[in-house]
């Protein structure tokens, strides 16, 4: 029997319930807010010891990229198993998306993906994906180039990573909510984040949630 303390416990429920709520995993700034850690390093020293323990996987190249275990994983390096699955799944890649037209209008899709439903977090429904442009996420692990995995959704929750369109411009950002205006943060301390007021005449909507990314080498 695998033994965690009192803190570890807390961490690994809430990880349970938030990914069975959601849908996806949480990141470290949303670990570290819940507990009231004042920094991502706290809530990242407590997840390396649950990772050390086997009681979770983690993919250091995603955001999202806990996993937990409904039993110890039996290797001395808890590594992920990325072996193909019988029945992949299809992502169409989007190309622009026009403001006001279906997400997944059949003339928005550029290319269509096979991948391993580890990649869309088992999601085989209202999942796409996007090509990064820019080192907007660098920081976050998402290069110039990259494919983004995201659920559709209209809705997120602070601190997630988001798909927005501004004025039909899409941009992957972090999503702030704040006393009257929307900042969407990039993962790469050398740039501004993007300001939207809603008195300003621009239209803003959220087209999904980050939730992998995967990269051709």
């Amino acid at each position: 029997m695998i033994e965690l303390t009192a803190r570890q416990e807390e961490i690994l429920e809430f990880l349970r319930t938030f990914t069975r709520e959601q849908g996806y995993p949480p990141t470290m700034r949303e670990i570290a807010a819940t507990f009231g850690f004042s920094s991502t390093n706290a809530a990242a020293s407590h997840v390396k010891a649950l990772e050390k323990k086997g009681v979770i996987r983690r993919d250091q190249n995603r955001s999202r990229g806990i996993v937990v275990c409904d039993e110890p994983v039996a290797t001395p390096s808890n590594l992920v198993n990325f072996l193909p699955q019988n029945d992949p799944v299809r992502v169409p890649v989007l190309g622009q998306v026009a403001a006001g037209q279906p997400l997944l209008a059949e003339e928005h899709v550029e290319e269509t993906l096979l991948v391993d439903p580890f990649f869309t977090q088992g999601r085989r429904e209202d999942v796409f994906s996007l090509v990064i442009s820019g080192d907007s996420m660098i920081e976050a692990g998402i290069h110039d180039g990259d494919y983004v995995f995201v659920r559709a959704s209209s809705v997120a929750r602070p601190g997630d990573m988001v798909i927005a369109m501004i004025d039909g411009d899409t941009t992957c950002k972090y999503y702030h909510p704040e006393a009257g205006s929307i900042r969407l943060q990039p993962a790469n301390s050398s740039m501004a984040p993007i300001l939207w007021y809603p008195d300003e005449g621009r239209e803003f909507s959220i087209l999904g949630l980050v939730i992998g990314v995967y990269r051709r080498v």
